[in-house]
């Protein structure tokens, strides 16, 4: 069975430098990506769709085209969350929350962002999915963000220490193929 991740094409607020919204959409380019993706998706098969709740995986599922299969939405894949920072450019934010950038700097594991979440928190919902996700031994795509592909690798790995190691490119597919009791990481940032 696969677990297939894909990120969501490019976003404006990707372009911006801005901690993404909610309601950010893909660029014309995000669109392409898309549907590159759509192509590349052909070559596997999954019975189940997973989105999270941001407009984004929302536009991403749509411009690949996926048919005959019902999506369901599960905030487990949600990105990780920025609280105060959202909607800030990362420049801007830094200046003006000069004490949370260095909190965060400092601990970036454990500190909890205000009105958000930390990686701690990130890795622990994304772990709880992983695993439900083997045990019920079912092929499924999963549109999301970057850093919950990057905490599936943690999953996999059972490990933090890769999460700041990786990144992701929009429109990208990674797969956790699990087979005979053992999973390894298949596929990484094929774009």
């Amino acid at each position: 069975m696969d677990i297939i991740l894909i990120r969501h094409g490019e976003t404006e607020d990707n372009i911006k430098s801005i901690f993404s919204n909610d309601t950010t959409k893909l660029t014309e380019l995000g669109k392409k990506q898309m549907l590159n993706t759509a192509k590349i998706l052909k070559k596997y098969s999954f019975t189940k769709v997973i989105i999270s709740e941001y407009f984004r995986t929302k536009q991403s599922l749509e411009y690949l085209g996926i048919t005959g299969i019902e999506h369901s939405i599960d905030k487990r894949v949600n990105e990780f969350n920025f609280g105060v920072l959202k909607g800030a450019s990362i420049d801007g934010a830094q200046e003006k929350y000069r004490d949370v950038f260095t909190d965060w700097y400092n601990d970036p594991y454990n500190f909890v962002l205000p009105n958000g979440e930390s990686q701690k928190q990130l890795l622990e919902r994304v772990s709880v999915l992983y695993k439900e996700l083997i045990n019920n031994n079912e092929s499924v795509l999963i549109i999301t963000h970057d850093g919950v592909i990057r905490a599936f690798i943690c999953a996999l790995f059972e490990t933090k220490d890769v999460y700041f190691k990786l990144k992701s490119d929009n429109g990208s597919i990674s797969i956790i193929r699990h087979e005979n009791g053992y999973s390894r990481l298949y596929k990484y940032n094929e774009t």
